[in-house]
């Protein structure tokens, strides 16, 4: 038994190790579709939509009749009753002539007992046991446009999620392709300082041989030694730099951050913007999300003065009602049906200001909106045009690195076989090797910041529009 649960132990390891150490392979297109479909940001804000849908569906509901059920069951204490003590004493004056009657035996005496005051002395008017079901229906006629408004400020509203959805999927969009390309040079950078670690052990391992030869002095192997120790130190920064970015990025995608993701097909970076700033800045003002979404809020607060401003109209109700009730109205313990219609009038007539206050709060309020929407539109302005300065600067940059490494790669070259044939010192060979590495981790940078800057351009002016809503 002992050998079997340590079996069954052993292999939930297995598998435990086998799920953690996963490796993905994927694309910045796979990528960024992945998030947009797990991303739990996303999955809030579209939960957001949907909630926006049902209040519309809700708000719909009150231009429509209202039935309600309503029952009840009281037990009284004593039954509900009229004195009648003192009934009898108003036929006393004319009770002489009957009473001769009963003298005579004409008349049975309990017949006139009631009458003399000597009967019951409580009339009854109800039971002890009390039942009442009604139903009832209500129809607003009019509300001062309330309803309406109501109704509209739910559809803004539903407005206001969608393109707020929409933002919040671009900005995952960029989370996604800055962590992706993050890794992206994490990785280069290990793979140009793996390089460069063996370029460093191979140059070390002919420098012992020219010790031994004694055509070098050992103060030029240690150096080399030195520097290799350098690489190494950037390798490891690189190693852990892969293993931060690769969570985030899972962290991103919804994965488990144990997984390893390998990305491929890095696109090529364009070298420019393809239109003017002036252009882009329009698009931007027409297609961002964020300013849609406020156009929508705006319009809430519209409705919003609107609604309080209702408050000094009349509202008319229609009202309906079926009651089927117990005893009946001869007091019999039996059910019996009645209804009723109404038309209630509502209005108010003073209120010591209150539906004025709240008028001018709701338009203080919306004009803060008009503020922020400006303020809104100025900071996505200036988004645009840093967007668009570090992109053409991106570009360049991208052209300097090029022209960099060539150079770097040339002068290594070139300095190696001089140290060979001894035209060049171990110091001129370090330093050419490390400019050439400097140049290839300066290019791994400044490509991987051109992409994300035309993605951050994108952004800037919407997106890719391809939801218009």
């Amino acid at each position: 038994m002992l050998k079997t649960y340590f079996i069954a132990a052993l292999l939930i390891a297995v598998c435990s190790v086998a799920l953690a150490d996963e490796t993905r392979t994927l694309t910045l297109e796979e990528a960024v579709d992945l998030a947009l479909e797990q991303n739990r940001t996303v999955k809030v804000a579209q939960a957001e939509v949907r909630s926006s849908e049902y209040q519309v569906r809700d708000a719909k509901t009150n231009f429509l009749p209202h039935l309600a059920l309503n029952g009840s069951y009281t037990r009284l204490d004593e039954r509900p009753y009229i004195d009648a003590s003192d009934f009898g004493k108003m036929f006393e004056p004319l009770m002489a002539p009957f009473n001769d009657l009963v003298q005579k035996g004409y008349l049975d005496p309990g017949t006139l007992s009631g009458l003399a005051g000597g009967g019951m002395d409580k009339i009854y008017m109800g039971r002890l046991d009390n039942y009442d079901l009604n139903l009832s229906v209500q129809q607003p006629v009019f509300t001062g446009f309330a309803l309406r408004n109501s109704y509209r400020i739910a559809q803004n509203a539903r407005d206001a999620a969608k393109w707020s959805a929409k933002a919040t999927e671009d900005q995952v969009r960029f989370d996604v392709t800055s962590a992706f390309l993050g890794l992206v040079k994490a990785r280069e950078f290990y793979a140009i300082t793996e390089e460069a670690i063996k370029q460093m052990e191979a140059h070390i391992t002919d420098l012992e041989n020219l010790l031994e030869e004694g055509m070098v002095i050992e103060n030029d192997l240690l150096r080399a030694r030195v520097q290799l120790s350098n690489i190494k130190l950037l390798n490891t920064k690189a190693s852990n730099g892969i293993k931060l970015a690769n969570a985030y990025l899972c962290n991103l995608l919804a994965l488990d951050l144990e997984t390893t993701i390998v990305p491929e097909e890095v696109p090529d970076a364009i070298m420019n913007s393809t239109e003017s700033l002036d252009v882009y800045s329009r698009a931007a003002q027409v297609s961002r999300p964020e300013l849609r979404a406020m156009k929508a809020n705006l319009q809430i607060g519209e409705h919003l003065v609107s609604i309080h401003r209702s408050e000094y109209l009349p509202k008319l109700f229609l009202i309906g009602n079926y009651d089927w009730k117990s005893p009946n109205r001869e007091i019999e313990p039996e059910f019996y049906g009645s209804w009723n219609i109404t038309l209630a009038l509502q209005m108010n007539l003073f209120d010591w200001g209150s539906t004025h206050l709240k008028v001018q709060k709701a338009r203080i309020d919306y004009d803060k909106m008009v503020e922020a929407s400006k303020m809104l539109a100025d900071g996505i302005s200036l988004e645009v045009k840093q967007s668009y300065l570090q992109l053409n600067e991106a570009c360049e940059k991208l052209r300097i690195a090029d022209e960099n490494i060539t150079q770097a790669e040339e002068n290594f070259r070139v300095t190696r076989e001089n140290f060979h044939a001894g035209l060049a010192t171990n110091a001129d060979l370090l330093d050419a090797q490390t400019s050439l590495t400097r140049a290839k981790l300066d290019r791994a940078t400044v490509h991987a910041d051109l992409l994300l800057a035309q993605a951050k351009l994108i952004k800037s002016i919407g997106g890719n529009n391809e939801d218009k809503r």
